[in-house]
């Protein structure tokens, strides 16, 4: 009868190569569900803006600083644009800046039956606009309007103009 001490070394290399494999998928799968693919990071003339988790909460950073600003926007979020090819949707207004909008995670597949729109644009309820003039970062006020902020459909410009000057 072998005692634990007497295990050959193969043994427990094995044991410790099988718990790090499962490790590892267990954080992959995690990480899968926590980001369905999104578009959290996009880059306009020389500004590059991230979206991150904070606490729960959607965070926007400017050109890799370490502090970030938190978004009125639960996470996973991600930029608009308006297919999964399309990097961020983004309109220029003078004066104000260039304007990008922020959606949140997506509704449950329920709440698309009978909406103008389909599960496949990942829509959320939550959304907000943010505003780069110059290396200057404005956050406009969340919103939360039902199936309104949709990630792979995007807005007409006149939406983005609503961001760019609300009426508060």
């Amino acid at each position: 009868m072998l005692m634990q001490s007497d295990r050959p070394m193969g043994c427990v290399k094995v044991a410790l190569y099988l718990s790090v494999i499962i490790f590892c998928l267990y954080v992959s799968a995690c990480q899968a569900k926590a980001d369905p693919g999104f578009l959290t990071l996009t880059s306009h003339n020389s500004i590059k803006l991230e979206l991150y988790n904070q606490g729960g909460k959607c965070s926007i950073r400017v050109n890799g600083a370490s502090q970030g600003r938190e978004l009125g926007v639960p996470y996973p979020c991600g930029f608009v644009r308006v297919n999964k090819k399309s990097g961020a949707q983004t309109y220029n207004y003078e004066g104000v800046g260039q304007v990008f909008v922020v959606a949140g995670p997506p509704a449950e597949r329920e709440a698309y039956k009978d909406s103008g729109v389909n599960y496949d644009h990942m829509c959320s309820n939550y959304g907000q606009s943010v505003i780069i003039q110059g290396e200057e970062l404005t956050l406009r006020t969340s919103q939360n309007v039902s199936l309104g902020f949709c990630h792979l459909l995007g807005f007409d410009e006149k939406a983005f103009y609503g961001f760019a000057y609300p009426v508060e």
